[in-house]
């Protein structure tokens, strides 16, 4: 929606944009298995567990992340079979990382377009940013950690709004986006609330 709202002078940019967020996007997913991630084998119980398995989860973070990958897998479910698992399984994590990632964008779209950036500067920006092995590698595997790339903007966003207007209600905005991040990750709540103290 905000790309719909741009001036027709930064058409260009935000095909640009648009494209690179397509190319990696189809890149990650066709060379990239997020199953063998070094990590995932710890974070597996979470969708075995929406999935209705009986598992004990003994990691103290949030559960809201791992419970969309679940429900997108669950919706595949009846095209499993032992060839395909790990193809449909990468596919859904991969697939909710990119909405996530698209919902960070946004919010650093607006956050940098309060300091009166240019809309073609901001998309160019990201543009080279979708490229970065970091960003790549957040779409990629199944970690909370795109959940603070998502909401984190956001809180700055609305932070930045509030320090500008002292209207509460730009500081009450901002509650959600803090609970979800401080809430996925204990070490991802500590360095944000370090941050946002300093």
């Amino acid at each position: 929606l905000i790309l719909l709202k741009l001036k027709i002078k930064n058409t260009f940019e935000a095909i640009i944009f648009i494209s690179s967020l397509f190319i990696t996007t189809v890149w990650i997913n066709f060379y990239y298995i997020s199953s063998r991630n070094v990590d995932f084998n710890k974070y597996y119980d979470y969708i075995n567990f929406f999935l209705g398995a009986e598992v004990k989860i003994n990691y103290g973070q949030g559960s809201l992340y791992y419970f969309f990958v679940s429900k997108l897998f669950e919706t595949k479910l009846d095209f499993v079979d032992e060839r395909n698992l790990e193809i449909i399984l990468s596919n859904s994590i991969q697939n909710i990382n990119l909405l996530f990632y698209m919902f960070g964008l946004v919010g650093v779209f607006k956050y940098f377009k309060i300091y009166n950036f240019e809309s073609n500067i901001i998309l160019l920006s990201l543009t080279v940013f979708n490229f970065f092995p970091q960003s790549m590698y957040l779409r990629s595997v199944m970690k909370p950690e795109i959940v603070a790339f998502a909401f984190f903007p956001w809180i700055l966003y609305f932070f930045e709004l509030f320090r500008k207007t002292f209207n509460l209600k730009y500081l009450y905005s901002s509650v959600p986006f803090m609970l979800l991040v401080f809430s996925s990750k204990a070490s991802i709540a500590g360095m944000i609330a370090i941050y946002l103290l300093i």
